[in-house]
């Protein structure tokens, strides 16, 4: 997968494999009641616009049961 797509942005969604056996398809027919993360080592390598080394891309599958909820950062008085 290139760092760059051809739209000319980074690339960001490196979990889009529509296929039904794809690891997003299956964490979401496992994420009912709890999250999956989802982490995919990609070997970053210099001709697709990396840095030559290996990385991994976090994802996180939300549970389809979850509640609409609202985190604040401040304080409530």
């Amino acid at each position: 997968m290139s760092r760059i797509r051809s739209n000319r942005r980074y690339e960001d969604a490196p979990d889009t494999a529509s296929n039904e056996e794809s690891e997003l398809m299956l964490a979401k027919r496992i994420a009912i009641d709890t999250p999956v993360l989802i982490l995919l080592r990609q070997n970053g390598k210099e001709e697709n616009g990396w840095r030559g080394a290996p990385f991994w891309w976090p994802v996180l599958v939300t549970p389809k049961n979850t509640k609409t909820t609202i985190f604040t950062g401040g304080v409530l008085e």
